[in-house]
């Protein structure tokens, strides 16, 4: 329900302790930016905004579906998350539309009726470029959701990254081209349970100190073609329902 997906996101923000656009992707996905105070006048009303545990304010977009679409295209294609991700990197981008509402989405990104699926198929499409667009429709979505927040999530600065959604370098190296930010993916497993971690023991009057790696930051590269098939997905993404 929204509340859990309320705690895990903050728990992920907590022990990321990142700050400007933090998205974290799961099952689902979370994009989280954190606000001075507790108003977000250009947010669109599908968005949240919260206390978080120190006093401050984030507001967040949230979408129910992540890498749940990600799992469920894998099925559809007779392919292990492994294979989606190698034929997604042979797959022609932005040919394909992908729309994964396999469990409907909240208002803004989508309706609670759309369902998911692949528009745009030609007998010239290939297994390989399904699978790109699987991708390309989730990070699409993500984008939205950072959209979503307003002009403030808008502003230059890297973007972190967290949950085992992102271990797939080909995610990592799209979301920045779909983005058009520099993004880094913070190594940290489990990043809401270490968040709920640090919520223990801040109650017990302790500080847990948290051990984090991060990759290289990825740095976008410029992709009309991609950009053209967001406005595509864009056009898509509000019209099918059933």
């Amino acid at each position: 329900g929204r509340e859990q997906v309320v705690v895990v996101a903050v728990q992920a923000l907590l022990a990321v302790g990142g700050t400007g656009v933090h998205i974290n992707l799961g099952t689902g996905a979370q994009v989280i930016v954190r606000r001075p105070s507790a108003t977000c006048p250009d947010a669109h009303p599908s968005t949240h905004l919260y206390a978080d545990a120190a006093d401050g304010w984030y507001a967040m977009a949230a979408l129910q579906n992540g890498g749940l679409a990600l799992d469920h295209a894998a099925r559809l294609l007779g392919l292990t998350w492994d294979e989606l991700m190698a034929a997604a990197a042979r797959g022609h981008a932005a040919t394909v539309s992908f729309l994964p509402f396999f469990t409907g989405e909240r208002g803004g990104v989508a309706s609670p009726s759309s369902l998911g699926g692949w528009l745009g198929v030609g007998l010239d499409t290939e297994q390989d470029d399904l699978a790109r667009a699987a991708v390309e429709g989730v990070l699409f979505a993500i984008r939205r959701g950072v959209e979503l927040l307003g002009p403030a999530t808008a502003i230059e600065g890297e973007i972190t990254l967290s949950g085992g959604g992102w271990r797939s370098a080909l995610l990592v190296r799209l979301a920045a081209d779909v983005l058009g930010r520099p993004v880094r993916r913070v190594g940290l497993p489990s990043a809401s349970a270490v968040g709920a971690a640090m919520l223990a023991a801040r109650c017990t009057g302790a500080e847990l100190t948290v051990s984090r790696s991060t990759d290289e930051p990825v740095n976008p590269t410029a992709s009309p073609d991609l950009n053209d098939g967001y406005q595509r997905w864009l056009d898509c993404s509000h019209v099918i329902a059933w």
